[in-house]
């Protein structure tokens, strides 16, 4: 009995150690797992260019795996040009918005209020306050008004510098992980102990069942909100088609956090309708009021339809466990841990279930993974 706990607890500390050392590396281990999260994604594409063949000849692994990956830059370069002139165009439709909270039909709303506030709160706001000018700094601070120039510049090409550092180490990966299948499972068990060979290649090919439906799956919910909400901003709001897009596949990304990430893409497209608000038959009221609809609706489609095809599938969690873990992983991590959370604990919890089975915890978090 003694040996068996200081064989588990032994087992305990080696993934503590293995973890703070995955956390000191955490800058080389997210490029390798966006490369792994590109090779989930391009595994299907992989197999469809595999089975083509021109009489004898079928296209080489390696060659499936460049084509993949020109396909999927191909698709997100299309992406971010699509983007450009559409933030261009945000831009140009914000260039009065200084102009929008003090004129026409907001300011009579922003008077009622800062009149309300300031006969509610008296003593705390002061007879000087203006909720119009507490709104328009806020704004200005957020989108970086008034910034040092040289800084900007320098903090612009640094960025730039880190995104194609990041950009070729995730691709340079990727190709390898996709041309190589199993490559890094190979690795993991040359370098572990050769009992437990068998158990790191189960684990390797739930994780990758499990992530690829997932992946696949956020992919496919995320396009479907972007369309849905697409369509109402343009055909019910008659918002302009480009900022219509933009704020719908805003909304779509967004989504992929949960919980959380809904919430903010209804904020944001409420504060998008009002800054760039111009009477097309409706009020100011009537506007936000459909606008919160549109999102509504788009969400609750999602929730009843979308997302119970993709948590059941993939995640197999509970509600409220998927919900602590966010918040520990946004703790942790910021924002980037908030959207890595969800495929980070599945694949810890296979992890858990084949390696720490006997601990009552971890036959807990894994049980509906095995079931």
């Amino acid at each position: 009995m003694n040996q068996s706990l200081l064989k588990k607890a032994a087992s305990v500390t080696g993934v503590l150690m293995v973890c703070l050392i995955l956390w000191y590396f955490r800058g080389i281990v997210l490029y390798i797992a966006l490369a792994a999260v590109v090779s989930l994604l391009g595994r299907p594409l992989m197999s469809l260019l595999g089975k083509i063949r021109i009489g004898r000849f079928s296209c080489p692994t390696w060659l499936c795996a460049i084509f993949t990956l020109l396909i999927i830059i191909a698709v997100l370069g299309g992406v971010v040009m699509l983007l450009i002139p559409l933030f261009h165009q945000v831009s140009s439709s914000f260039s009065g918005w200084e102009r929008t909270f003090s004129s026409g039909a907001l300011a009579g709303y922003f008077d009622r209020v800062n009149y309300w506030l300031v006969s509610t709160f008296p003593a705390a706001l002061g007879e000087d306050f203006n909720v119009q000018k507490e709104l328009l700094a806020y704004v200005r601070e957020m989108i970086g008004a008034g910034g040092n120039v040289p800084d900007m510049v320098t903090g612009a090409f640094s960025t730039l510098g880190n995104m194609l550092i990041a950009v070729f180490s995730v691709v340079f990966i990727s190709f390898f992980f996709l041309s190589n299948y199993n490559l890094l499972t190979r690795t993991i068990i040359n370098l572990a102990p050769e009992k437990f060979s068998e158990q790191i290649q189960r684990t390797s090919d739930s994780i990758s069942e499990l992530l690829s439906r997932y992946f696949i799956g956020i992919t496919f919910e995320s396009l479907c909100i972007t369309l849905l909400n697409s369509l109402g901003f343009i055909f019910i709001l008659k918002m302009n088609p480009s900022m219509a897009i933009l704020l719908a596949l805003i909304t779509g990304i967004l989504n992929i956090i949960p919980y959380a990430g809904p919430f903010i893409g209804h904020v944001l497209a409420l504060l998008i309708s009002l800054l760039t608000y111009r009477s097309g038959g409706f009020s100011i009221g009537a506007c936000l009021a459909l606008t919160f609809a549109i999102t509504m609706t788009t969400q609750l489609v999602d929730n009843f339809l979308f997302q119970p095809l993709i948590y059941s599938s993939s995640v197999k969690a509970h509600p409220l466990e998927i919900f602590l873990i966010i918040l520990m992983a946004g703790t942790v991590a910021g924002v980037l841990g908030v959207f890595v959370a969800i495929p980070v604990y599945t694949m810890l919890r296979v992890v858990a279930g084949e390696f720490l089975s006997g601990f009552r915890f971890f036959d807990r978090i894994s049980k509906s993974l095995r079931d």
